[in-house]
């Protein structure tokens, strides 16, 4: 638990230059969700995937994004844990103006709204003790601030949480505007 503690907290802390590429956000959810697929299926998740065809590339920093993504991903399973059946996990990408989104939403118990103005705080975690670090979600919003994008918190309709990623659609290798 120490070790895990240190190792987010170096990530969190660490200032090293991000790799940029031309990224489809498509394929980088689609990683993510192989990557926890096992277990989605074990614990009896229903998996929803709705991506946008021809999502234009854009300038990130692919293990940034991943890293978002399988935060996000892993908040909404934990959440999902204690919830009995149903249980639902959507996945969404739309193309909207000169932006990207993506929406990980799930059907559990979402955040009470005395915490929702503190979930992108760093350490703070609505967790069990032992269960989360409080990082993920301060990391995330730092990485999209880095992106020149954001990241934000919204009720699901009937119960959950959904977290919206917005990239700016940005094209070439240099540094985002």
């Amino acid at each position: 638990r120490a070790a895990k503690l240190v190792s987010n907290f170096l990530a969190f802390a660490r200032e090293q230059p991000a790799h940029r590429a031309q990224v489809d956000l498509n394929q980088l959810v689609r990683g993510v969700v192989a990557l926890r697929e096992f277990e989605v299926r074990v614990t009896g998740v229903d998996l929803e995937l709705d991506l946008a065809g021809e999502l234009p590339t854009t300038l990130a920093d692919p293990d940034q994004v991943q890293q978002i993504l399988l935060n996000l991903v892993n908040n909404a399973l934990h959440a999902l844990a204690e919830k009995p059946h149903p249980r639902r996990l959507a996945i969404r990408s739309r193309h909207a103006g000169n932006q990207i989104q993506i929406t990980v939403a799930d059907n559990g118990p979402g955040v009470p709204e005395e915490f929702v103005a503190r979930i992108f705080e760093p350490f703070f975690t609505t967790k069990e003790v032992g269960s989360g670090t409080g990082l993920g979600l301060s990391i995330a919003h730092s990485a999209m601030s880095d992106h020149q994008g954001r990241i934000f918190h919204q009720p699901t309709p009937g119960g959950g949480a959904s977290f919206v990623l917005e990239f700016p659609i940005v094209e070439g290798s240099g540094a985002l505007p």
